[in-house]
């Protein structure tokens, strides 16, 4: 009885397979399709901190071994291959990059898993290439930076297979180990306004030669890495730069903003455009019409002495000039009403402070850290203390009321 109810078990299963051979093994493709289907998939959506100018996104294309980039704003970053041409199947069979015009930032890991790309193409409007970008681009030999391009992030292109390297003026940052075993890159020409370069930016770069104007910033930077510098001309000393809304000249950045300031971040994608010259920023000053100054703003200017913050402003953002040892001076408006998070933390070289009657909420470690000042006169209208807002010198005796 067993046996015969194997039996009929496997005549159940041959009768199944013969129904389904009676379908063709695959169905023909639509007329339409081409036989290499172009993918388009949408690359990031823009968080909801995201400035309204960069929330329009990125999207994609690949096809015939070409892979376009286009949009506006930034790309979102990734984890190592996890971009959507990685997932997509992709990556291995770039060979070209296009990224088209309104780009403003090309994220972390977003191309490092394309071995075989050796033409790229970038446009005007980049600003920042992340960390990582390109990094192991082996086929990658020869590259044309767009001026415009400010700053270089971490290993954005180390192990790549560069001959050359032509960085364009303008460009102020170049992140550690940026171009690090670049074994190939035997001349790099180097603009006066590069201000900061990172550790082993361009270690195990081989017979590496640098060309830049003598008395450049980054010189000693060079020459302190062992590096070769042949130097081209004599530096001018006049920097300056320049962004849609916002200008630095002569150490003074000026902004011509109304309204609320996009709030930004210390890093990456989203930080204020002006971040990687903060190195020369001696005193910013604020358009009249400012309500808000933005998360991360100033953030870590070492050489900011000075700011003008116009009547009108009603809230100081999280960690907005945070870190800005070099401030001596701070006047805050009468119609301030919050001070957010850390927003002055580490001030050093502040010795007085003026609170306004107006203020109503001060936040946590708002003055932590500020060692010149040793006390201040709080307003009869704070009602909200953060703790640590006046732990000037750091002891743990913050207060936190509702």
């Amino acid at each position: 009885m067993k046996k015969l109810s194997l039996i009929l078990i496997f005549a159940l299963l041959c009768g199944l397979c013969a129904c389904g051979g009676e379908k063709p093994a695959a169905e023909p493709a639509p007329a339409e399709v081409p036989a290499e289907t172009e993918t388009e998939a949408v690359v990031t959506e823009a968080p909801a901190e995201t400035p309204a100018a960069e929330e329009d996104g990125i999207r994609w294309s690949f096809a015939d071994g070409t892979l376009t980039v286009r949009g506006s704003g930034c790309m979102e970053d990734y984890e190592f291959l996890n971009a959507p041409w990685d997932l997509a199947g992709n990556s291995f069979s770039v060979e070209k990059l296009v990224v088209e015009e309104g780009v403003s930032y090309l994220s972390k890991y977003a191309f490092s898993a394309c071995c075989n790309l050796s033409e790229v193409e970038l446009p005007a409007s980049l600003r920042r290439i992340g960390a990582y970008c390109f990094a192991d681009c082996g086929a990658l030999r020869t590259l044309t930076l767009p001026k415009g391009l400010l700053a270089v992030e971490e290993s954005a292109f180390s192990g790549c297979g560069l001959v050359e390297l032509k960085l364009p003026e303008g460009l102020a940052e170049i992140g550690e180990c940026a171009f690090t075993n670049c074994i190939d890159l035997l001349t790099a020409e180097v603009p006066e306004s590069l201000l900061t370069v990172g550790d082993d930016a361009f270690l195990g770069c081989g017979e590496l030669t640098v060309e830049l104007p003598r008395g450049a910033a980054c010189e000693s930077w060079f020459k302190d890495a062992g590096i070769t510098v042949k130097n081209v001309g004599a530096a001018t000393g006049e920097l300056s730069w320049s962004g849609e809304d916002w200008k630095l000249e002569k150490g003074v950045l000026s902004l011509s903003m109304t309204g609320s300031m996009p709030d930004y971040s210390s890093m990456g994608a989203y930080s204020a455009p002006w971040l990687p010259m903060s190195p020369v920023i001696e005193r910013v000053e604020l358009t009249d019409g400012v309500t808000s100054v933005g998360d991360y703003s100033f953030w870590a200017c070492p050489a900011l002495k000075s700011v003008y913050l116009p009547e009108g402003i009603e809230r100081i953002g999280d960690y907005a000039f945070g870190a800005c040892g070099a401030l001596e001076k701070l006047e805050l408006p009468s119609t301030l009403k919050t001070v957010g998070y850390g927003s002055f933390s580490y001030c050093t070289s502040l010795t007085s402070l003026t609170l306004p009657e107006g203020l109503e909420t001060v936040g946590v470690d708002a003055f932590a850290r500020c060692s010149g000042i040793s006390d201040v006169e709080k307003p009869a209208s704070l009602k909200n203390i953060g703790a640590g807002a006046f732990n000037f010198a750091g002891e743990n005796t913050g207060e936190l009321t509702d």
